[in-house]
């Protein structure tokens, strides 16, 4: 344990946990976190651990951005957003930004009593700073190789042991009465006052900005309880001039997953590339295709049957599955156009690569998923950052592996024996896809009208096929 003072009235404590603890990070904070709250309510404390190093990746929770100007109106509101975050199931630690409370002196001038005496509130503030502030460095010396400030004092100057109190701020002054060549106080045009004030003042853009956050209960889906969140902002209303923007881990994963929405789409685009040259056929490489759903299905079934949420770590774990599960797909079809090209008829040849090379596919298998046990049972330092891609994948390839000898040789005989009506479906699907897309990000109905066009064309292709009958390949 090391501990570290960073101010007046602030220190951080690092904690290093054994390495053959029973307890994962998470469960040790919420530890800590339970015997702070119990026995330490009169301090203000931020926990945090090494796994606050995936935040980038997963997160840490939900913020409110409040912004506006007044200080008082800011504090009001963030209480009203704090009250109304406390009936939102999932949320913990919701803390209304305005942080510990901090003693202030504060001075009100009285705009209408001033004029009075012609004096403006610029001026009471330049004379109390110029009283409070501290004499400034009139030139620097060097002597034997060493630099020296130099600092000019008389008995009128403030020095850092210098106390004032409220009536000496008050009887200051702060100009002169033209009328009388009476000297005019600062208690005469204002009134000074202690208060609780803000600990800081953030600003973003020149306005002044609160930030409510708070934390997900551990078990509970990020992304639910965000939309719980929205839900409940949606009546919220905040003055004029004011405005509130939510911001956190939902965001954070949503913009992720547009990310790598494209990566699995260009992946999956990238294979099927590869798959269509080296079977020099358009409609095979949709059979090894559909092992691809197959293998997103097991990753999220084993997601939820771990109680772990769908992250940003997670979804790498599929990108993974991506090119991994193919390769039993590809076996399977390769070594049936082999045997067909020997002279075995499609059932046949189904049949019989489907006993020759179960075993290379369960061993292909079994290899990767015991290679990635490890990670997946999460043994050794660090290593729980990363293990929802590696339970992600495993369960992605036990069950695309089981599946893969089922639905493939389905697949290869129907896609076989209905090949025409198979890639005219396919077509009419594609071409409605181009040319929504083409619309969507060119904003051109020609696009619309010339994908209309060929769709009908194949739609009428796909009932002249349909009518001169489907060719047997038994």
């Amino acid at each position: 344990m090391f501990l570290g003072v960073t101010d007046n009235d602030s220190a951080t404590v690092n904690v290093i946990l054994s390495g053959d603890r029973e307890m994962s990070t998470l469960e040790v904070q919420a530890e800590f976190s339970e015997l702070l709250e119990a026995d330490y309510l009169n301090i203000e404390y931020t926990l945090s651990g090494s796994q606050d190093m995936t935040q980038a990746f997963t997160g840490s929770g939900i913020q409110i951005q409040l912004i506006g100007y007044d200080l008082d109106t800011l504090k009001a509101e963030a209480t009203k957003i704090t009250d109304v975050l406390d009936t939102v199931e999932g949320l913990k630690e919701i803390d209304n930004g305005v942080g510990k409370p901090a003693e202030e002196i504060k001075i009100t001038v009285d705009k209408a009593e001033a004029i009075k005496y012609g004096i403006t509130t610029a001026q009471v503030m330049g004379a109390v700073a110029g009283n409070l502030s501290g004499e400034e460095k009139v030139t620097m010396l060097s002597m034997n190789g060493d630099l020296y400030d130099v600092y000019v004092y008389d008995q009128y100057s403030v020095s850092d042991e210098t106390v004032y109190s409220l009536e000496d701020i008050g009887n200051m002054v702060v100009g002169v009465n033209m009328m009388t060549s009476m000297p005019v106080f600062v208690s005469d045009v204002a009134t000074v006052e202690k208060t609780e004030g803000f600990s800081a003042i953030n600003r973003e853009n020149g306005s002044r900005v609160l930030t409510i956050s708070a934390e997900f209960v551990e078990g509970y889906n990020a992304s639910l309880v965000a939309q719980d969140v929205d839900k409940a902002m949606e009546n919220y209303t905040v003055p004029d001039g004011y405005e509130y923007t939510i911001l956190g881990e939902n965001e954070e994963i949503m913009g992720a997953f547009e990310v790598l929405g494209l990566a699995v789409l260009l992946a999956m685009v990238l294979i099927y590339m590869i798959m269509a040259s080296q079977f020099q056929s358009l409609s095979y490489p949709f059979i090894i295709m559909f092992t691809i759903p197959l293998a997103f299905t097991g990753g999220f079934l084993i997601l939820f049957a771990a109680s772990m949420p769908v992250s940003v770590v997670s979804l790498i774990g599929l990108i993974i599955l991506t090119g991994v599960v193919v390769n039993n797909g590809i076996v399977l079809v390769d070594y049936t156009n082999q045997l067909r090209a020997d002279g075995l008829s499609v059932k046949d040849a189904l049949l019989e690569a489907g006993l020759t090379r179960m075993r290379p596919i369960i061993m292909t298998a079994l290899t990767t998923i015991l290679a990635l046990t490890a990670m997946a049972l999460a043994i050794g330092e660090g290593a729980e950052m990363m293990q929802p891609m590696a339970v992600t994948t495993i369960g992605g390839l036990i069950y695309a592996t089981m599946l893969t000898l089922i639905i493939v040789p389905i697949m290869y005989y129907l896609v076989t024996k209905y090949a025409k009506i198979f890639m005219s479906i396919l077509s009419i699907f594609i071409l409605i896809l181009a040319a929504g897309l083409l619309y969507y990000f060119l904003g051109s109905i020609f696009y619309i009208i010339g994908g209309s066009i060929l769709v009908i064309l194949v739609t009428v292709y796909l009932v002249f096929a349909v009518k001169s009958g489907v060719e047997s390949v038994e």
